[in-house]
């Protein structure tokens, strides 16, 4: 027996959908895919991959402080990203931090204050893109910082 039948497959940007002749829409699950960073495995696919996304949204909405060790050398790209109610940052005494990556504290509305270790060369791209609260940056004495990337302040309005 031959396995026939009239499909189209629409593999769109938000939704995938599969219809089949006769029967219509048969799948309709959100293009979205949850990947481990470390292992590159699949963790989930669609709406539990989509739910999986919602859940990390409403956790990042309720961080209001961060303090960050003063053995961490790096703050990875997009590590604090999207935090709407982030409103303090402290870094330990003695930091050692060297480097904030791009993004890393883009679309944070309430920060109005951050003081960048004197330790830190590197300010990536975007660092605090879209920043709307950021009134005041300072920078601890004898910084070596030697590079502010590009639109690392972009639209932080009140600066």
């Amino acid at each position: 027996m031959i396995f026939s039948q009239d499909i189209g497959i629409d593999l769109g940007t938000a939704t995938i959908l599969v219809y089949v002749k006769g029967k219509g829409i048969v799948l309709r699950e959100p293009s979205v895919v949850a990947i481990d960073k470390n292992t590159n495995e699949v963790l989930a696919v669609g709406q539990e991959a989509r739910k999986m996304l919602e859940d990390i949204r409403k956790l990042r909405s309720k961080v209001t402080s961060i303090v960050i060790g003063k053995d961490i050398t790096y703050i990875g790209e997009f590590n604090f990203y999207s935090m709407p109610n982030l409103a303090s940052v402290t870094f330990e005494a003695g930091s050692k931090l060297e480097s904030i990556g791009k993004g890393a504290f883009g679309y944070t509305k309430v920060l109005e204050t951050i003081t960048i270790p004197a330790s830190v060369k590197t300010l990536g791209s975007h660092a605090f893109y879209y920043g709307e609260g950021l009134k005041t940056v300072n920078f601890e004495e004898d910084s070596v910082l030697s590079t502010i990337g590009e639109y690392a302040f972009r639209n932080c309005s009140a600066l």
